[in-house]
């Protein structure tokens, strides 16, 4: 329905970008330019975060599903990625 399509598209948006965020990763570390992939993990750290938080903050059928099996350990990648500017 359309109200789904509302309510999902932020979440798909990010996972549709972190597609393309990791393919150019492997892009990147195909051709040896590893250093240029920091920025890309941010992204992709922000992008996970954005979509976890916006399906918690989601009511409706959201809400009876379980948690996720996974969570993002932010601990451990704000240990080697920069913080938020």
């Amino acid at each position: 329905s359309e109200k789904a399509i509302q309510l999902y598209s932020p979440i798909t948006e990010v996972l549709d970008q972190n597609i393309v965020v990791i393919k150019q990763i492997q892009q990147n570390m195909m051709h040896n330019k590893v250093r240029e992939n920091t920025e890309l993990l941010l992204k992709f750290r922000d992008n996970i975060l954005k979509a976890s938080n916006t399906m918690n903050n989601i009511n409706g059928i959201m809400k009876q599903m379980p948690p996720l099996p996974a969570q993002v350990n932010t601990q451990l990648a704000n240990s080697f990625l920069p913080s938020k500017s």
